[in-house]
């Protein structure tokens, strides 16, 4: 899973440290897990948060657990208008 913010180049550094602490959040007790990174373009415009999985279905199945009650990640992403897909 590919997730990209756009930020104000101030900002990138409370970015990194959120997704930091939402990435291993996230990651805890999700069967498939395997790695999470995050990285600052040069300018520091763009935040790249990126989370592998051993399969598909289990990154799906730990974002659903974001989406009943879990939603700090998402607030995240919505707050920062990210783009984020998936790719298998």
């Amino acid at each position: 899973q590919l997730i990209e913010f756009q930020i104000e180049p101030r900002q990138h550094v409370a970015l990194v440290a959120a997704l930091t602490t939402h990435s291993e959040r996230l990651a805890q007790g999700r069967n498939g897990f395997i790695n999470a990174s995050v990285q600052v373009s040069d300018d520091g415009r763009r935040v790249l948060n990126y989370l592998q999985w051993r399969s598909r279905e289990d990154g799906e199945a730990a974002f659903k657990c974001f989406e009943h009650g879990e939603e700090d990640f998402w607030t995240l992403i919505r707050a920062h208008q990210a783009t984020a897909f998936c790719r298998a």
